[in-house]
């Protein structure tokens, strides 16, 4: 919950208050299948992303692994 809040000291203090450090989370602590810091910087939390040492221009894409035909699809509608 601290991650999300994109707060370095709250986070700073919810490790020290349980006694854990950054490098361990950084190792053991994952996220939508994301280490915590990648997925920090992922999701917008930069703040955070920074404290953590995790790369800021980390790139998301998306494939689409279902697409069966070349055909082009136009989809409309009112508002």
């Amino acid at each position: 919950m601290s991650v999300v809040k994109d707060n370095k000291l709250h986070l700073h203090n919810t490790l020290k208050s349980s006694r854990l450090d950054k490098r361990i989370i950084e190792d053991k602590l994952h996220c939508n299948d994301l280490p915590v810091g990648e997925f920090a910087a992922t999701y917008g939390f930069n703040t955070v992303a920074k404290y953590l040492g995790a790369d800021e221009n980390v790139k998301t894409s998306i494939k689409d692994i279902a697409k069966i035909s070349d055909k082009t699809i136009h989809v409309s509608g009112s508002r």
